[in-house]
């Protein structure tokens, strides 16, 4: 009897904690971050009294770009779980096979691959987030993110394209986690947090890829010709399809604006030597020995010297 009772004191006060944070939120008055207290009837809740949480603080929080991000969080995190069912693996599953034959009976794949409507709510809370608050730079990376997971690239794209926008128009705007300042100037914090973008797509090494990695480097050039990254980047989609002279050109537009970097004066010697100019692919691997290169570099210039000569 002493169990029943306090099991039943135990869900009164969770359904009274749960009213009150409810009530909190329905009224405007946020005693704490949207991200706390979702985390707090996380702690002690249920997954539908989670849910119905979420969907009963949307209307007092629609000005609150946190409760999007948060939000989103929580069902992006859901549609990560790893599931076991009878379904066939596809790509990116393990499959499941049976003992002695080796038959397959089964998959392990995650909870938003066997139910996409999942990411998408997580998608659909960002977009949102992000169309109400078009400064929050972090949302738009948020959604960039999860679309370029999805395969949803050229949407990711145009996000990230949009974000970089109204990081040239209104750059006072501009704002990062929790709507701080972003810790850098914008002309180095921009093209550095889509380096892993714009190299990402490089990295998928197909034809789509390739094009939306250029369409992102070519955006970020125009908005900050002076900083080297989406150069490097543009050299070696040129390198990939053996347009040395083009890797040239970007190269050295991205030495001239970062003379001391020695990766760039590698990859010139590299280019040099493959167009046939040994006496440029000299110079250049000379001049990686003579700067402070990392050890892995000064071997890879000693070894292309030897070669030359």
């Amino acid at each position: 009897m002493e169990q029943i009772v306090a099991a039943a004191v135990h869900r009164a006060k969770k359904m009274l904690y749960l009213c009150g944070v409810l009530q909190l939120t329905a009224h405007g008055l946020f005693a704490v971050p949207f991200g706390e207290q979702l985390a707090m009837v996380s702690k002690s809740g249920t997954p539908t009294e989670i849910e119905r949480f979420l969907k009963e603080s949307y209307a007092a929080n629609q000005n609150d770009p946190e409760y999007f991000i948060a939000a989103a969080n929580y069902w992006w995190g859901i549609a990560q779980r790893i599931e076991i069912s009878a379904s066939p693996s596809e790509k990116g599953d393990f499959s499941v096979a049976e003992a002695g034959t080796g038959k397959e009976v089964g998959s392990i794949s995650s909870l938003g691959k066997l139910h996409p409507e999942i990411p998408q709510k997580a998608v659909d809370l960002l977009s949102e987030g992000f169309g109400r608050n078009p400064y929050r730079f972090d949302i738009a990376m948020g959604l960039a993110y999860m679309l370029r997971d999805r395969g949803q690239f050229k949407a990711c794209v145009a996000v990230l394209k949009k974000a970089l926008q109204r990081a040239v128009s209104e750059p006072a705007k501009i704002r990062w986690r929790g709507g701080t300042l972003p810790e850098k100037p914008l002309d180095r914090f921009v093209p550095e947090t889509l380096q892993g973008y714009t190299a990402g797509f490089y990295r998928l090494q197909t034809k789509e890829g390739d094009a939306l990695c250029k369409e992102l480097c070519d955006a970020l050039v125009r908005a900050y010709p002076e900083h080297p990254y989406a150069y490097n980047i543009l050299a070696a989609l040129c390198s990939a399809k053996e347009d040395y002279r083009g890797c040239v050109k970007y190269l050295q537009t991205a030495l001239k604006i970062s003379p001391d970097d020695t990766l760039v004066i590698l990859n010139l010697a590299d280019s040099y030597r493959r167009m046939g100019d040994k006496g440029a692919a000299k110079g250049y691997y000379q001049r990686v020995l003579s700067s402070k290169a990392s050890a892995e570099e000064r071997a890879e210039a000693r070894r292309a010297l030897v070669e030359l000569h």
